[in-house]
């Protein structure tokens, strides 16, 4: 079995933290694929962690598909991935509204390798969790979150108001299609790649992670360490980590399959062993979220420590045999036809050769039809996909979907505004009332000081008077009485 992605190591796990009853956060390690994905998901409880699983498992069935021995060149697996996400989007949205719990998701971060250009990776994201870099003793942050936060340019949530504190702008399953952000960068030997979920991000700073992953002895130990040092600094959420380091770069690697979703797969190659005229687009839709949320997600090589690593029942096989699972298809690819010998052979020989043109010509109409109602059917089904069909769609959505963000922006922006301007008011307010208290306080005081000292004055006054009325009364002479005459008998 050929192994492309062997110049690549990874380690991963997730862990509940020690203020949450259960863990939202999935991940999913398809090393063999060059695919790895974290999700974090938003909802509470039940709803959050059938959401990321959702997310998680969609990438799982849909790589299911596709046989590891023939990769898929980078715009495809990133095309197949959004269709993916897209998918458990509106499986969860769906749920939602059932249940009646609007305002379930999940975040999701996503990388694919390129095997035609080893040192290219392509991360795909929506939400907050994050994709790192690490370079020697530099970290670089690859994603923008999409949050409340990053939209108002601020870098710790504790100087946003409560209300917009962990307040995510786009995540999988708000809507029935999330519009996944593509970031491309560069790697190299020594790389160390990292997707973690906000509650790394939110416990310990860029250079903590930066060292710890440096001075760690193992991708393992690093992953624990980063976990712990998570929980020591409070561990209010979930965690989870998943570390990629990029060895020795192999020469490029022709990729086998370069088809897209929602686009005509079956053009003839230049190679004959590519060539897969005759297939059918018919199938490439199928709901590959039949069972999402019913489980766990099987990477199809577990990482090291990871608890993710049940099985998924169920699934449908593919459609197309020869495009997914390798095997090479019969048909009418281009051929090299000898132009010599007799008149009768070359006539017979160009005979043959209209024979074959005159088929592939039918085959071509046929797979025209084919691949147009199939794109009708999915536009029905999903207007995200037939926008990757025809270009006006494409631009006319991204222009909606750029007039909603702005809308939003300007939305959370107002609603920002509004609130510290009442934070400030209240401020105010409070402000004046305590320098009226302290006014009124200093008032009162100086009252009863003045009349202390009224009071203090007039008992002066009183003690002097009798002071002097006593000294009065002593010098006064005292008058002798004279005695009473007797009468004689």
């Amino acid at each position: 079995m050929a192994d492309y992605y062997s110049y690549l190591t990874c380690a991963a796990r997730t862990d509940q933290g020690r203020k949450r009853k259960n863990n939202e956060d999935a991940y999913g390690v398809f090393l063999q694929h060059g695919v790895f994905c974290v999700a974090d998901g938003m909802g509470g409880a039940e709803d959050g962690e059938v959401a990321s699983q959702a997310a998680v498992e969609a990438v799982s069935t849909m790589l299911k598909r596709f046989n590891p021995e023939r990769p898929l060149a980078l715009k495809a697996m990133s095309a197949w991935l959004s269709l993916a996400v897209n998918e458990a989007s509106a499986w969860i949205f769906k749920r939602s509204e059932e249940r009646g719990c609007r305002g379930t998701g999940s975040t999701f971060v996503g990388v694919c390798c390129d095997p035609e250009k080893p040192g290219v990776m392509l991360s795909l994201h929506a939400g907050d969790s994050r994709l790192y870099r690490i370079r020697n003793e530099e970290i670089r942050q690859i994603t923008g979150d999409h949050s409340a936060a990053a939209l108002a340019g601020v870098k710790d949530e504790k100087e946003l108001n409560p209300m917009f504190r962990g307040m995510v702008m786009r995540a999988v399953g708000v809507q029935t299609a999330v519009e996944l952000e593509r970031t491309s960068f560069d790697v190299k030997e020594g790389d160390v790649v990292l997707l973690c979920s906000d509650g790394l991000t939110r416990m310990v700073n860029d250079e903590a992670i930066c060292d710890s992953v440096r001075k760690a002895a193992s991708l393992d130990v690093a992953v624990q360490t980063l976990i712990d040092a998570a929980n020591e600094n409070g561990g209010v959420d979930n965690v989870t980590v998943i570390l990629i380091k990029v060895g020795t770069l192999p020469s490029s690697i022709p990729a086998v399959i370069n088809e897209c979703p929602a686009v005509c797969v079956n053009e003839p190659r230049e190679k004959e062993e590519t060539n897969t005229a005759g297939t059918s687009d018919s199938q490439e839709h199928t709901d590959s979220t039949q069972n999402l949320g019913k489980g766990p997600v099987t990477p199809d090589t577990p990482p090291t420590g990871s608890s993710h690593t049940a099985e998924t029942a169920d699934e449908k096989a593919p459609a197309h045999p020869e495009m997914f699972e390798g095997t090479r298809a019969e048909g009418f690819g281009r051929r090299t036809v000898p132009m010599g010998g007799s008149a009768p052979a070359e006539k017979a020989l160009w005979k043959r050769l209209l024979t074959v043109m005159a088929a592939v010509a039918a085959a071509g109409l046929c797979l025209f039809v084919v691949v147009w109602q199939a794109g009708w059917l999915v536009a029905k089904r999903d207007p995200v996909s037939q926008a990757e069909i025809t270009p006006p769609q494409k631009k006319k959505a991204e222009t909606d979907r750029s007039v909603e963000e702005k809308a939003a922006r300007d939305k959370a922006a107002q609603m920002a505004a509004a609130a510290k301007a009442e934070a400030e008011e209240a401020a105010e307010r409070a402000k004046a009332e305590r320098l009226a208290a302290e006014k009124a306080a200093l008032d009162k005081e100086a009252q009863i000081v003045a009349e202390a000292a009224v009071q203090a004055e007039a008992n002066r006054a009183a003690r002097e008077k009798l002071i002097a009325a006593k000294l009065a009364e002593k010098k006064r002479p005292k008058r002798r009485r004279r005695p009473k005459p007797r009468l004689n008998g």
